[in-house]
């Protein structure tokens, strides 16, 4: 079955001959702000104890569901975007990796970083999180948004390769990936594009 479907893509640092962005910003050095890092002086015999291990952070609870409060609607009414929240809950760590996201199932749907809603019934219809430091990787869950018309993710330092769920967003029009650090293959389906 032949799709016709207008896009606009742009991948070119996506393995195709453009150079990385430059690397994130290094974490500051832990200790109290203003307080030179402790040093070892030399010739300095004192017995020293080793180091406490640092304890490892608490993991983040899992998504929590999207409620009338998340998205504006009773849930009941409209699945799609009850789906498109919980997709977006559940891609969030993948996709930020280090960077920052404020998606959050007590906060609006309308309020979260980079979400376009438009439709009736609404959906997810636009995804523009470009320069927002972002690690991570695209999720495979980004595929299950059947709304989405615009994804812009460039100018981040996302890595990994380009997931092949991508290809079943049919409503598709605009795909911004570059200035990445992704690897492989343009997944079949998304590339060559037909007019």
């Amino acid at each position: 079955m032949t799709r016709a479907r207008r896009w606009t893509i742009l991948l070119l640092a996506a393995g195709l001959g453009l150079p990385p962005p430059e690397s994130p910003p290094a974490p500051a050095p832990a200790g109290t702000p203003g307080e030179p890092p402790a040093t070892a002086s030399a010739g300095t015999a004192s017995a020293s104890t080793p180091a406490e291990p640092e304890p490892e952070p608490e993991p983040e609870p899992p998504p929590a569901t999207c409620t009338e409060t998340t998205l504006g609607a009773d849930p009941a009414t409209n699945t799609g975007l009850g789906a498109d929240c919980a997709a977006l809950l559940a891609a969030k760590d993948t996709l930020r990796g280090t960077g920052a996201l404020n998606w959050n199932a007590a906060t609006a749907l309308t309020s979260w970083a980079g979400v376009t809603l438009g439709g009736t019934p609404q959906r997810v219809t636009g995804l523009d999180l470009r320069t927002r430091q972002l690690t991570g990787a695209i999720p495979a869950e980004l595929g299950s948004l059947t709304g989405l018309r615009e994804l812009t993710l460039d100018g981040n330092y996302l890595a990994g390769a380009i997931p092949a769920e991508l290809a079943t967003l049919t409503h598709l029009q605009g795909l911004f990936l570059y200035n990445n650090r992704l690897t492989g293959a343009i997944p079949p389906g998304l590339w060559p594009i037909s007019p």
